[in-house]
């Protein structure tokens, strides 16, 4: 492969790399992460979210003043089910995780570019257009920029690897900082949409209020 077409890869993965960023990242990698490092946790923390769920709902209709000793009953297990979500272990699992993207986008958005570039520090990308008859020996037609672009070690009259890879690295992060102005207008529209899980589980609370207070006056 040329050393032109390999960094503009290289430059291409690791600029989309910076662009999510490593929380995102984190957030998608957690799930598998959970099942390879903490399976038996993890499925017991999804079966006390579904119990946490229900005996929200079941608090929420029921009368603190009618029935206390069921409502003070139910809300010690609702803490209890909050508490074993909140599991130690898990957060050690997720701190270990984000600490692991961080480095490896360390890694391959900076290491990795930064060894490709020094590998091929002395091999042209490509030559310039070079200047009119009777010019000095690797003058191009852009002048001193030509000098400039063949810096720090490439042969005069062409393009290095770390100029080349500058202006690569300048061109994807316009493009993607385009594209992401674009992409939140499109994505507000589809979230204003769709309810959360808050509006959901807040609605059925209210819903089961109401048929509580409708069977106690009937």
């Amino acid at each position: 492969m040329h050393p032109a077409l390999l960094i503009i890869l290289v430059v291409l993965f690791s600029t989309l790399l910076s662009s999510i960023g490593h929380a995102r990242l984190s957030t998608l990698i957690l799930p598998i992460w959970l099942r390879l490092t903490s399976a038996s946790t993890l499925a017991a923390n999804q079966r006390a979210k579904k119990e946490l769920l229900q005996n929200r709902l079941l608090l929420g209709q029921t009368s603190a003043q009618d029935d206390f000793s069921k409502w003070a009953k139910i809300r010690r297990k609702v803490d209890k089910l909050t508490q074993e979500i909140e599991d130690a272990k898990l957060q050690s699992a997720q701190s270990t995780l984000t600490l692991l993207v961080r480095a490896g986008l360390i890694v391959l958005t900076t290491v990795m570019p930064f060894l490709v570039t020094s590998y091929h520090s002395k091999t042209p990308m490509f030559f310039l257009p070079p200047a009119a008859a009777g010019t000095r020996e690797g003058s191009t037609w852009f002048g001193p920029i030509g000098w400039a672009l063949s810096l720090a070690a490439a042969p005069a009259g062409s393009v290095s690897a770390g100029a080349w890879s500058a202006v690569v690295t300048r061109v994807f992060t316009l493009l993607i900082s385009g594209v992401k102005d674009v992409m939140p207008s499109a994505s507000s529209d589809t979230k204003s949409a769709k309810p959360t899980e808050k509006q959901s589980q807040t609605e059925a609370k209210k819903s089961a209020s109401i048929e509580s207070v409708k069977e106690k006056s009937s």
